[in-house]
């Protein structure tokens, strides 16, 4: 599977876009990121460790590893307290996100590729962050979720294999559904994409019920 990771880049990016002026990494710096990627720490947490790093000691700031203790602090409250007071509200709010939230704990255990085993992190924070919101909104969340849950899988493949799985999805639409809309005819390939996305890749769909 040639999922292409732009982790690196896309965390160098946010912390010299936010510190700017001539600041540079050094290589202890990308010794880090390297670090934070083979742990498995999702790119939002540490773009949000870096924010919290800068607003709490701007001045002090100048270089990314004095964010490293902010970014493994915010990591460990939302990874490693199994009932923290987020996850509490999480399981008794809604059965619903209790159950993803779980079951990508599972696969985590499970996934030996880094980049599926981020894809599913990503997601969990993101899962995580609608706690708080009422059931309409978590079940409208969750099913735009979905689709970007796909879509993220689909668009780190390869150009060729992006065209073999379309070439396949196309395929599949029954020779009588010719004269069905557009808009008919590009959901159905987006839905039998993602199905060969599960079967090919062997990708689990977090959102679908067991």
């Amino acid at each position: 599977m040639s999922f292409n990771s732009n982790y690196i880049k896309d965390i160098e990016t946010f912390f010299l876009r936010h510190r700017g002026n001539g600041v540079m990494l050094s290589s202890r710096d990308y010794n880090l990121i390297k670090e934070w990627q083979n742990k498995g720490i999702p790119k939002e947490i540490v773009f949000k460790g870096i924010s919290n790093a800068i607003e709490d000691d701007a001045e002090n700031i100048k270089n990314l590893y004095k964010c490293g203790p902010f970014v493994y602090s915010l990591y460990r409250a939302i990874r490693h307290s199994s009932r923290s007071e987020n996850e509490i509200t999480v399981t008794g709010k809604n059965g619903q996100l209790e159950r993803i939230f779980n079951k990508i704990d599972v696969l985590l255990l499970k996934e030996k590729r880094e980049n599926v085993k981020q894809i599913y992190l990503d997601f969990r924070y993101r899962i995580l962050q609608l706690s708080n919101r009422n059931a309409d909104v978590i079940f409208s969340e969750l099913n735009q979720m979905e689709y970007e849950f796909f879509d993220k899988c689909f668009h780190q493949l390869s150009y060729n294999e992006r065209s073999i799985l379309i070439n396949e999805a196309e395929s599949m639409i029954p020779k009588n559904a010719r004269f069905i809309s557009k808009n008919d005819r590009n959901d159905s390939i987006t839905a039998f994409r993602n199905e060969l996305i599960v079967k090919k890749y062997s990708i689990v769909n977090i959102f679908e019920y067991d």
